[in-house]
């Protein structure tokens, strides 16, 4: 999915204020994270019988497919907005500290995640989510930044984006290749997430799960 909203991505990023592009993002993760406790709460309050769970699951869904699709998007406008912020000497010092940032928190998060697991309800997580996407979108409009105007002649989007979509189609085998090779890194990822359910379900502790993916962050 990451790949076929590639050009959309990238003509939104090219016309767009970053930081607005970035503030909107943390904007859909938070109604995501609320659309899952309120909907949440009134199935539980109603009378859905054998419905409750499938309604559950299918909100879930939509909103971890909002989720994910808003990631990528702040996670590909976060490196234009960097090239805003600072001077080209200082790319190679602050994208190596936002690596850095980003291992630890993402790592960690996820090992107190399995950890919570068993502590906390979807709710919880999603009330969290919220909370946090919240204070993210209050840094974004929060930083002091004007953007720099183009003084070239704007096209329309629409052309814009069949001019990226024709950078595709010039070497469809090369891109067809770095799609391809980059399918592993999320299966891999996607998979990891199904040991805590693996754990849950043959009643094992996953705490040594949990402290290898803080210790794996922390390392990284």
């Amino acid at each position: 999915m990451s790949f076929v909203l590639t050009p959309f991505i990238a003509t939104a990023i090219d016309r767009y204020p970053r930081k607005r592009i970035l503030a909107l993002t943390q904007l859909i993760q938070l109604l995501a994270a609320s659309s899952v406790v309120i909907g949440s709460t009134v199935i539980s309050s109603s009378y859905l019988g054998n419905d409750h769970n499938t309604f559950s699951v299918w909100i879930l869904a939509f909103c971890l497919v909002a989720f994910w699709i808003a990631s990528d998007l702040a996670w590909a406008t976060n490196g234009a907005f960097t090239q805003e912020l600072y001077e080209p000497t200082e790319y190679g010092r602050i994208s190596s500290q936002q690596e850095i940032v980003m291992q630890i928190t993402t790592l960690s998060a996820g090992g107190m995640g399995v950890w919570l697991l068993e502590l906390w309800s979807m709710e919880k997580f999603a009330l969290l989510t919220a909370l946090l996407s919240f204070l993210a979108m209050m840094c974004f409009v929060a930083i002091q930044h004007r953007s720099v105007s183009s003084k070239q002649k704007r096209t329309l989007y629409h052309q814009q984006l069949r001019e990226s979509v024709s950078i595709f189609r010039q070497s469809p085998r090369f891109f067809a290749f770095i799609a391809l090779s980059c399918a592993s890194y999320p299966m891999m990822t996607y998979l990891a997430k199904l040991v805590p359910i693996y754990l849950s379900e043959n009643q094992q502790s996953g705490e040594w799960f949990a402290w290898w993916q803080i210790n794996y962050g922390v390392g990284a």
